[in-house]
């Protein structure tokens, strides 16, 4: 049996209808040099700023295919919020501080989740109906359409869907961005 998995991304994407869109605000907050958390997964049309709770300036990169990202922060400064309308995968660095890595995940789902020290990780408030339950961390091999599984809750109970997800590095926050995109295209 492996070891848990922090910070992994854990997805249902609904067979019959899309899942609602929320609108709404989130955050990363910079502090001791590291993106808080270090894996947000949001739902495309979602906002996030950055907060610099640092004594030091950074500056907040990003050169994925979701959103080209460039924004100066000094020290106790907040950022406006930046609108993620495209689903992917979002590789955060800093200009300044080379090792500063961070992850937004983007998805057009608004039923997902991250694991947290334990590797598990709860589905709140998913309606009756099929989906495909798949699950992305940014040092996964191979796409979440690879890990993909099939439930169909009948009620609000809990189903449990058990990922085995190889790695490919391991204690070592460098930036890769992946091909795959978060958008599960069921056929």
């Amino acid at each position: 049996m492996g070891k848990p998995l922090k910070d992994a991304v854990v997805y249902a994407m609904p067979k019959e209808r899309m899942a609602p869109t929320k609108d709404w605000e989130t955050v990363i907050f910079i502090e001791n040099n590291e993106f808080q958390p270090f894996v947000l997964p949001v739902q495309t049309g979602a906002a996030v700023s950055f907060v610099n709770a640092d004594r030091v300036r950074h500056h907040v990169y990003s050169i994925s295919p979701v959103i080209n990202i460039d924004l100066p922060l000094d020290k106790a400064e907040s950022s406006k919020h930046i609108a993620l309308a495209k689903a992917g995968v979002v590789v955060l660095g800093c200009a300044i501080h080379d090792r500063m890595v961070g992850y937004l995940y983007v998805m057009e789902t608004a039923w997902f989740a991250r694991t947290g020290k334990e590797g598990t990780a709860d589905l709140i408030d998913l309606p009756r109906g099929a989906y495909d339950v798949l699950v992305w961390h940014p040092w996964m091999k191979g796409s979440p359409d690879e890990t993909v599984k099939r439930v169909a809750p009948n009620s609000p109970s809990v189903v449990n869907v058990d990922f085995v997800v190889p790695l490919q590095i391991k204690n070592n926050r460098k930036p890769r961005i992946s091909a795959s995109s978060p958008e599960h295209r069921g056929e």
